[in-house]
């Protein structure tokens, strides 16, 4: 009789404590993950090899969780029907219509370009990071952000044996 009890009791202490964690459960709201890509545009580069090293995503200048990726190694951003995955960064979806949203992208200090014209070399990134203003309602309405280089305008004449990366960049969503 005593197994047969607590062979009944068992199942509702299950479902009586299942319940007790649903209605005791964390009432903060779920952070949401956002993207962070970037693609290169480009008519005289076959091949442009970028890293990135570091990545950094602010909101009112505190920074907020955000994760680099191992996609963001060795990116052939010359690619322009490819926008290689940087990174993930999460915040709740009120903070998205908050504020200042600030994207910045540190970049391996030497890339590799092979030119259409046969040429090739090294591109020096040390200049600056990569660095731009996110738009809330347009990350919200699609999840990502993609940072467009032009190549053509972003690599420089060849100087010390190295072409010097001097960005020209525009945010699409």
């Amino acid at each position: 009789m005593k197994k047969q009890t607590c062979s009944r009791i068992l199942p509702l202490v299950a479902l009586l404590w299942g319940v007790g964690l649903c209605a005791c459960g964390d009432s903060a709201p779920e952070l949401q993950r956002y993207e962070l890509r970037l693609q290169g545009t480009t008519s005289r580069f076959s091949t442009t090899y970028l890293s990135a090293t570091a990545v950094q995503v602010t909101l009112g200048g505190a920074p907020l969780r955000t994760e680099l990726l191992p996609s963001s190694q060795r990116m052939n951003v010359a690619n322009a029907t490819h926008a290689h995955l940087v990174a993930h960064f999460w915040l709740r979806p009120e903070q998205v219509r908050e504020g200042a949203l600030e994207a910045t992208v540190v970049l391996d200090d030497f890339g590799a370009f092979e030119g259409t014209d046969g040429s090739a070399g090294f591109v020096d990134a040390r200049e600056a990071p990569l660095r731009l203003k996110l738009q809330g309602d347009a990350l919200e309405r699609n999840g990502r952000a993609v940072i467009h280089i032009d190549l053509d305008r972003s690599i420089g004449a060849e100087r010390q044996g190295s072409r010097p990366l001097l960005p020209h960049l525009r945010l699409v969503y």
